[in-house]
Order: structure tokens, then sequence, then C-alpha cells
């Protein structure tokens, strides 16, 4: 696995963290869970972080609606979590919140 370029899971306020449960809220879910999983599972076997390597393990459908990867131009630049106010989806601006099922 690249050495900048990390996993993150959505939870249902909308926020993109790494590991088990978001540093925000404390949500958790077999999602988060089984993300955290995955990506250990690939680097432990020195594969490259990806979506297809991950649908490759089996990681659920479930899961991978909730996921995005991010590669970093520098180590430096790695952040644990992320907290957008707002979303651009369609042309239009909305909160986390008030989007559809792709974003809960």
């Amino acid at each position: 696995m690249s050495t900048a370029t990390r996993a993150y899971c959505r939870c249902n306020s909308g926020h993109y963290f790494m590991g088990e449960s978001c540093p925000y809220d404390g949500w958790s879910s077999p999602a988060s869970r089984e993300l955290t999983d995955a990506v250990a599972r690939l680097a432990k076997a020195g594969k490259e972080l990806s979506i297809e390597e991950l649908r490759n393990l089996g990681v659920r459908s479930e899961t991978l609606w909730r996921t995005i990867i991010i590669s970093f131009g520098v180590g430096a630049s790695i952040f644990e979590a992320l907290a957008p106010d707002t979303y651009v989806v369609n042309g239009e601006t909305k909160s986390p919140r008030k989007l559809g099922l792709g974003f809960k």
C-alpha cells in the first residue's frame, strides 16, 4: 500500500474518517469495522489500496458505498478525518443530512 493513500468511511453525519469510529460523533458500524479490517489485510499482503482490491477481498457493497480513497501528494498532508459542511451534487449545494441514500 502506498504510504500516502488512505481509505475513509463516511458516517451518517457525512464525516469521513479512518478507523472503526468517527472522532467527531463516535459513530461506528459494521461498514467502518469491515473497511478497517480490509485495509489492514491489504497492507499486510503488500497490495495497493484501491476500490478494486477491496472488492477482490469481498468487501460488501454497503461498505464500498461509504468508502472514499484519497492519494495524498506527500505524507505530511494526510489527515485522520474530514467534516464537510456542504456538498455540491448535481449543481446544488446541500448539507450532508439533506442528501439521498448514497450519502447516508
